[in-house]
């Protein structure tokens, strides 16, 4: 896996997560996207039942396509296979059911 990369002055985790944000961009400009937006936050875990925080998913992309809402993770396949990732993924999924999850 490669380190960090940089694009207009945005720093990506990986060369994968700059390939798959240069695609949508592109595909922005195209106007076949729209509400383009990087890191986005999603609660999947309310600070509430004993619990002294809140914990969340952070999606690597979250767009619209077509008037569907898409959320995004654009990690390797081994970072996907750890028991934390797949929770997240598990509490989003219950939580956000008006999102198309993709692992790209």
């Amino acid at each position: 896996m490669s380190g960090p990369q940089v694009y207009n002055g945005m720093t990506f985790r990986d060369e994968k997560e700059l390939a798959r944000y240069m695609e949508l961009e592109k595909l922005s400009k195209q106007g076949l996207i729209n509400d383009l937006y990087r890191n986005v936050k999603f609660e999947i875990c309310p600070e509430r039942y004993g619990n002294k925080r809140s914990f969340y998913f952070i999606a690597d992309f979250a767009y619209k396509e077509g008037g569907k809402r898409i959320a995004e993770d654009a990690r390797d396949a081994e970072e996907r296979r750890t028991e934390l990732y797949e929770l997240k993924k598990a509490l989003f999924l219950v939580n956000y059911p008006e999102f198309i999850f993709r692992e790209v």
